[in-house]
This record gives structure tokens, C-alpha cells and sequence, in this order.
């Protein structure tokens, strides 16, 4: 099956689809989209995507990119500038850390958009091959 939209074809393909919420009712103490997106990133061989509005890592978001750049992973991430972005606190955080994720991460580039534009989408791609899209 085929889609054309806006003079661009788009071939449908149909895959496994998973829902995943941020809350289990079978495991409260658990966040299994924080599980799932690990194992996605630890399972990355060759390119990681990444687009959030802020680059706020936890630990072990952290070391798991320092792991997929130790393996040869390059890494995109796409984020918010401090200047397109409102929120004073991911600013300080995101002009506090670059540095950091710079050298502790080095198949890690940093692309911030510049003013006048603004990411909010959150999405990330494994290998070309596993796309995640979502509010998180």
C-alpha cells in the first residue's frame, strides 16, 4: 500500500506497534518506558537519533549513550537552544552540561536549533530501523 501526500510517496508498511505508559498499575515502582527506551538504545550498532526539547539526561540515560558511543554508535541529538526555548531551568542545565556530554560521550553531536525555530516532538531512531515517537 502506498500514500502519496504532498507529491511525496510513502510506502505503508505495517509493523509490531507497542503502547507503553509512563505508570504500571502492576508495578508502580517500575517505569517501563524508561526500561524500554534503555534497552533500545543499548541494542543501537550503528546510529542513535534523538529529538527532545531539552537535554535534561538522567544517569542512566547517560551511561547508556556513553556505552552506544564506546561501541562505535554515532549519536545525534537534537534539542532546544537556550535561546528557543523559555524554560530557565533545562537553559541552565543544557549550558551547565553540553561540555560534559561533549567529551564523556565523544560519538555525540549536539545539534541546537537556532532562535526562531522550536523542537517539542520527542523521538528516537535505532539503526535506521526502530522509531519511537512520543510525549515523554
Amino acid at each position: 500500500m502506498y500514500c502519496v501526500l504532498a507529491k511525496t510517496v510513502w510506502k505503508v508498511v505495517e509493523s509490531p506497534v507497542s503502547l507503553l505508559g509512563k505508570h504500571s498499575a502492576a508495578n508502580p515502582l517500575r517505569n517501563p518506558v524508561t526500561d524500554s527506551l534503555l534497552g533500545l538504545i543499548n541494542a543501537a550498532r550503528q546510529d542513535l537519533t534523538i529529538g527532545h526539547a531539552y537535554m535534561v539526561l538522567t544517569d542512566r540515560v547517560r551511561a547508556a549513550l556513553k556505552a552506544a558511543s564506546d561501541r562505535g554508535v554515532k549519536i545525534r541529538f537534537f534539542t532546544n537552544s537556550p535561546e528557543t526555548t523559555s524554560n530557565l531551568l533545562t537553559q541552565a542545565f543544557f549550558v551547565k552540561e553540553w561540555k560534559d556530554y561533549m567529551r564523556d560521550v565523544p560519538n555525540m553531536r549536539i545539534i541546537a536549533l537556532a532562535k526562531g525555530r522550536k523542537l517539542h516532538g520527542k523521538v528516537l531512531v535505532v539503526d535506521g530501523r526502530v522509531t519511537i515517537l512520543g510525549s515523554y
